[in-house]
């Protein structure tokens, strides 16, 4: 089914409940929906809950809040969890949740694409928590990020009476298994213009996204960056996806640069 918003709605006040799920076409021909309230009651949670492969929306933008508990998972003004196509959206408004947290997205899944897309406002999560998505394992690009991303202590705490010097260390030096991702997200020509995590706490927060497995391509961040572990302007954990190539013997090349480093 096509579905064409033909003028501007207003939601204020207006008991409204997430649509569960959409595979159809959606046109929003750059009306706006505004006066967007979403309460996480069960994960997922957005305009749109789940975006299906099938799912496409066109040129719709957002205004709003988006709230929901630190035991959240998946959280957006337009979709919690998008495993479509998503082009020329634009979100506006304060969202807070747990983890997961975007703009857009909560979730950009594998066969998920974002495109054109940008997001303004303020974003807070516990975990994962990105201008654009969450978490990516599909496709952004040509988005813009102008939000602020967990720039208040709030959403940045961490509970000192529970630290111990073996379990600070541990903690600071491992990571997400991102590598359990076996399929590369990507990043390409995005740009984050917002400010970027709390000084001294907070991890996987990023600009664009929280956490990725991937690329990232041609992509510019102009927005100040702080926090603990994994902050990123563009993804806060990034876990690169390798290509290795060898065009001659390893030891041959290896005894010529050997060569060059003595001289």
């Amino acid at each position: 089914k096509v579905f064409v918003l033909d003028n501007d709605l207003d939601l204020s006040d207006t008991p409204f409940s997430p649509i569960p799920t959409f595979g159809g076409c959606f046109l929003g021909q750059g009306h706006t929906i505004s006066g967007i309230s979403l309460e996480g009651g069960s994960n997922n949670i957005g305009l749109f809950r789940y975006i299906q492969e099938s799912g496409q929306i066109y040129q719709l933008t957002l205004s709003g809040i988006a709230q929901a508990g630190h035991s959240h998972s998946g959280l957006a003004m337009l979709a919690g969890s998008n495993a479509g196509y998503l082009s020329d959206c634009h979100c506006s408004g304060n969202i807070t949740g747990g983890d997961r947290v975007g703009g857009i997205a909560g979730t950009n899944e594998l066969t998920g694409i974002i495109s054109g897309c940008s997001a303004n406002g303020m974003i807070s999560g516990r975990h994962l928590t990105g201008g654009i998505a969450g978490c990516n394992e599909g496709c952004i690009t040509g988005s813009v990020n102008r939000s602020h991303v967990n720039t208040t202590a709030e959403h940045n705490s961490i509970d000192l009476t529970q630290l111990n010097a073996e379990t600070a260390i541990t903690d600071f030096l491992t990571t997400e298994n991102a590598a359990s991702v076996s399929n590369p997200g990507i990043i390409k020509a995005c740009t984050n213009e917002g400010t970027v995590g709390y000084q001294h706490v907070g991890y996987n927060i990023g600009g664009i996204a929280g956490s990725q497995t991937g690329y990232i391509e041609g992509c510019v961040n102009t927005g100040h960056l702080y926090g603990r572990k994994d902050i990123g302007g563009i993804v806060g954990q990034m876990e690169p996806s390798s290509e290795l190539e060898y065009l001659e013997d390893t030891l041959q090349k290896l005894d010529t640069e050997f060569e060059k480093l003595h001289d």
